[in-house]
C-alpha cells in the first residue's frame, strides 16, 4: 500500500507516564506525536496519520546524536562538541551522562508511540478501512517496535549472550502507571524482537514503497541484522540473502555508478531500506554536523586496505570512499576539520531534504550476507566472497576492484578481518554499526579489539540511565558501572 507522507504533527496529546516508567518523574512531559487511551480512531485517515507520528519519532537529538557517541567510541572521530560526548572516547560513560539518557527516553518513547497506536487500532471499529489495510499499519507499528526494542538490546543488554539476565524492560503495551518492571533475560529480548519482525514481514506490503517507509523487505533486512547480532549465522545468511534477491522486484538496488550519489539523494536513495525522513523546516533535531576531526582507527583502516602508503595530497594508498567521504583537498590544507560528504545538505531551505541517519540500506546488506554466509556450517564461501566483491566494485575508483578476483583472493584466514575494515569504512558515521560489529568478532572470534579499534573494551554495554533506575527499583545495572549488584 503506499502512503502519503505528512510532514507536520497530526495528533498531539499529553501523557503522564510512558517507556515503562523507565526514566523517573515525568508528570509534566507533553508528548508529541502520540494518541492517548482515550483518543478514538473513527477512520482510515486518522489510522495513517497517527502511524506518521510514530515514524515521526525517529527525528530526536537523543537518537540522532548518538550516531556521533558511538563513532567517538571506535575512534572513527575525536570527540565533537557534544552534550554527552564524555567519556565516550575512553568508553567510561557514566550512569548520569545525558546523551546515554536521552537516547534512552527515546527510544523508548517510539515504543510507546507504537504501543498506544496498536492498542487503539486493535480495539477500533473503522468502517473504512479493509483488513489488510489494517494489518499493513500494525505491521508498521510493530516494526519501529522491534527496531527500537533493537536499539536498546545493543546499546544497553548483552546483546552477545544468549545466556545473559540483562536484557532490557520489554514493553508489548502503552504504559501509564508505576508499575515497576524487571529486565528480560537477552534470550526473551531477541524473542520478542524476532517475533514482531516475522509479522511485519508478513503483513507489511512488498509494492513499491517510498524508501522511508517500511516494506516487507525492509522488515526482513532487519531480521537479518537481528540474527547476526546473536551470532545466528544461519538465519542471519538466510534472510539476507532473500533481501538481496528480492531487493529489485521489491524497488531498492545499490546505487551502482557513485558511492556518495547514497548520500547526495538521501531518504530517497535507492538502496535507503529505511532512513527518517527530514525536510526543513520540520528537522526535530537530526544531527547537523558536516565536519569531524579524523580518529585515528578510520585512518588506520582506510589505508591497510589498499597496497602502499597513504598519501593525504593525492589520495593514493587510500581507500577510495575515505576520501570520497572526507575530501582530500580539506587534508591538503592543512585543517584540522574535515567534511563529511556523507551529510551534504547545507542549504537548509524550506521543503528541502536534510540530514538523515541511515538505518537500513541495502549495501549493508551485501556485507552481511558475506560474513554470515561465510561463518555458517557448510557455508558456501565462494558466495560469501562474491557478495563482498559486489561492494568493493561498487566503490568507484577502488584500486582493486576492477579485478573480479579480488575477494576471491583474501586469504581464508584474513576474510573475515578484511571484511569488517570493508564494512567500517562503507558504512563510517551512519548509525555506529561498526561498534556492534567489533563487539561481535571479540565474542566470537576473540578478536582483541583494544587498542587498535578502541581505547577500551572493559564495558561491552552502556550503562542503564542513573534516572531510569530512580524511577523503577526492578531495574538492575549492568555489571561494571557504580550500583550493580
Amino acid at each position: 500500500m503506499r502512503t502519503i507522507y505528512k510532514y507536520t504533527v497530526i495528533i498531539c496529546c499529553s501523557i503522564t507516564l510512558w517507556g515503562c516508567d523507565l526514566i523517573g518523574s515525568i508528570d509534566d512531559i507533553k508528548q508529541k506525536n502520540v494518541l492517548t487511551d482515550e483518543t478514538q480512531i473513527p477512520d482510515k485517515a486518522s489510522a495513517q496519520f497517527a502511524l506518521n507520528g510514530v515514524y515521526a519519532s525517529w527525528r530526536t537529538t537523543g537518537i540522532g546524536w548518538f550516531v556521533s557517541y558511538l563513532t567517538t567510541l571506535t575512534q572513527a572521530q575525536l570527540p565533537p562538541n557534544l552534550n554527552g560526548i564524555d567519556g565516550f572516547s575512553t568508553n567510561e560513560v557514566t550512569i548520569d551522562n545525558p546523551g546515554i539518557r536521552n537516547n534512552y527516553i527515546d527510544l523508548y518513547n517510539i515504543i510507546n508511540n507504537a504501543n498506544t497506536l496498536l492498542t487503539n487500532l486493535e480495539k477500533a471499529t473503522i468502517p473504512d478501512i479493509t483488513q489488510e489495510e489494517k494489518d499493513i499499519i500494525m505491521a508498521q507499528a510493530r516494526f519501529h517496535r522491534a527496531c527500537a526494542h533493537f536499539h536498546l538490546l545493543r546499546q544497553y543488554g548483552e546483546f552477545f549472550d544468549m545466556n545473559s539476565i540483562y536484557g532490557i524492560v520489554i514493553c508489548d503495551k502503552p504504559e501509564r502507571d508505576n508499575t515497576p518492571q524487571k529486565r528480560a533475560t537477552v534470550e526473551e529480548s531477541y524473542k520478542f524482537i524476532i517475533a514482531d519482525l516475522e509479522y511485519a514481514i508478513e503483513k507489511c506490503s512488498n509494492d513499491y514503497v517510498e524508501h522511508y517507509h517500511v516494506s516487507s523487505t525492509t522488515a526482513k533486512a532487519l531480521l537479518a541484522k537481528v540474527y547476526l547480532s546473536k551470532a545466528d549465522f544461519t538465519n542471519a545468511a538466510k534472510f539476507a540473502i532473500e533481501v538481496i534477491d528480492e531487493a529489485s522486484a521489491a524497488g531498492y538496488e545499490l546505487e551502482r555508478y557513485y558511492y556518495l550519489d547514497i548520500f547526495y539523494n538521501s531518504f530517497n536513495s535507492s538502496e535507503v531500506l529505511f532512513a527518517p525522513h527530514i525536510i526543513q523546516i520540520t528537522n526535530l533535531g537530526m544531527m547537523e554536523y558536516h565536519t569531524i576531526q579524523l580518529g585515528s582507527t578510520l585512518v588506520r583502516i582506510a589505508d591497510e586496505l589498499v597496497p602502499g602508503e597513504g598519501d593525504f595530497e593525492t589520495g593514493a594508498g587510500f581507500d577510495p570512499r575515505f576520501f570520497m567521504t572526507y575530501p582530500k583537498e580539506t587534508f591538503a590544507e592543512g585543517e584540522s576539520l574535515q567534511l563529511i560528504e556523507k551529510y551534504p545538505m547545507l542549504d537548509y531551505m524550506a521543503g528541502k531534504p536534510e540530514h538523515t541517519y541511515f538505518m537500513l540500506r541495502l549495501g549493508e546488506i551485501y556485507l552481511i550476507a558475506a560474513e554470515a554466509e561465510f561463518r555458517r556450517e557448510g557455508g558456501d564461501k565462494t558466495k560469501a566472497r562474491s557478495y563482498l566483491q559486489t561492494i568493493c566494485t561498487r566503490a568507484s575508483d577502488y584500486p582493486v576492484s576492477y579485478n573480479r578476483n579480488y575477494a576471491r583472493n583474501i586469504p581464508e584466514s584474513d576474510f573475515l578481518v578484511t571484511l569488517l575494515k570493508h564494512k567500517y569504512i562503507e558504512i563510517s558515521h551512519e548509525n555506529g554499526e561498526e561498534w556492534y560489529d567489533l563487539v561481535r568478532y571479540k565474542i566470537v572470534d576473540k578478536m582483541e579489539i583494544a587498542p587498535d579499534y578502541v581505547a577500551s573494551d572493559r564495558h561491552l554495554v552502556f550503562p542503564i540511565p542513573q534516572t531510569a533506575r530512580a524511577g523503577n527499583p526492578l531495574l538492575e545495572q549492568n555489571p561494571g558501572y557504580p550500583g550493580a549488584k
